[in-house]
């Protein structure tokens, strides 16, 4: 939204060229597709989505959340995410746009650790609900840092209460409760970061040493039904996985692994360059253009 008002954007909710939608998925009925994308589509729009979240749209692997016919192009982060809609979504146009969610800093080797942030996976925030396997993944990591030595002090930031998703108060750490709003104080703050999805994607921006959760596990939504499968996991679940995983060993060599090896071609392909308002700006130019162009046949 900024870096389009930047480029001289209006912003409207009517007789617009195009409409953007972080997704447009119809979670109740997958086969119908959104009105309101359906809505914009018949008045004229170009339908594009843009990212929903930094970990891209892996829920369009899923007969569960089919994505709109009406869906002229998809805006994804960076390279990696990319290639990975490529597989899951091979009938839709992807381009990358670049990474938006905070400033990009380089990476700064640590010769000693001592501030640890934990941000343990969470539950949805309505009713704290938490799939099994990241219960489990919170708890053997919270486990392992209470058995780290004294020198290293312990910060978990969580979303939900300790005890819904695997942890238990202990005056070995420091709690604080974040919010789900993006923010990255936190992770400045520390010397290294623990943590999945969104909260790893940031750590590895703001150039800090990060150790990922549940890497190699395929992805499940916390509110999903028993059959919801990844039907392309084995294409892309490696691919997409960050290199250092708290289950590839014993955590105080993982700690020193990360302190000092920079995560590059990772880094490279799922954080990629900063976005470019001009470039964004001329992008949604180019595919009005073409879908326009494409009822002149």
């Amino acid at each position: 939204d900024y870096a389009l008002k930047e480029e001289g954007w209006l912003s409207k909710k009517r007789r617009v060229q195009i409409a953007l939608f972080d997704h447009d998925l119809n979670r109740s009925h997958p086969d119908d597709g959104r009105p309101i994308v359906k809505k914009y589509f018949e008045e004229g729009a170009t339908i594009i989505t843009y990212p929903h979240g930094t970990t891209g749209a892996w829920w369009t692997d899923s007969d569960d959340y089919r994505s709109d016919k009406f869906t002229f192009a998809d805006l994804v982060i960076g390279e990696g995410h990319k290639h990975i809609q490529e597989i899951t979504q091979p009938t839709q146009s992807h381009y990358v746009i670049g990474w938006s969610y905070c400033e990009i800093k380089e990476f700064v080797k640590k010769n000693e650790i001592k501030k640890i942030l934990f941000a343990p996976i969470h539950g949805s925030v309505k009713d704290n609900k938490l799939r099994e396997e990241a219960l489990d993944a919170n708890s053997r990591v919270y486990e392992a840092l209470l058995k780290l030595p004294s020198k290293y002090q312990i910060t978990i930031r969580h979303l939900n209460p300790p005890s819904s998703i695997g942890l238990h108060y202990t005056s070995k750490a420091k709690f604080i409760y974040g919010k789900p709003d993006g923010s990255y104080q936190d992770i400045d703050n520390a010397d290294l970061v623990i943590a999945e999805g969104t909260y790893m994607y940031l750590a590895v921006a703001r150039g800090k040493p990060t150790i990922g959760m549940i890497q190699h596990m395929p992805i499940r939504p916390n509110n999903f039904n028993e059959n919801f499968k990844l039907k392309n996991w084995d294409k892309y679940g490696d691919y997409m996985a960050y290199p250092i995983d708290f289950d590839d060993g014993n955590l105080e060599d993982l700690i020193n692994k990360a302190s000092r090896e920079e995560q590059v071609e990772w880094k490279k392909l799922f954080i990629g360059n900063k976005m470019n308002s001009k470039n964004l700006s001329d992008l949604l130019v180019n595919l009005h253009k073409q879908h326009i162009g494409s009822y002149k046949v």
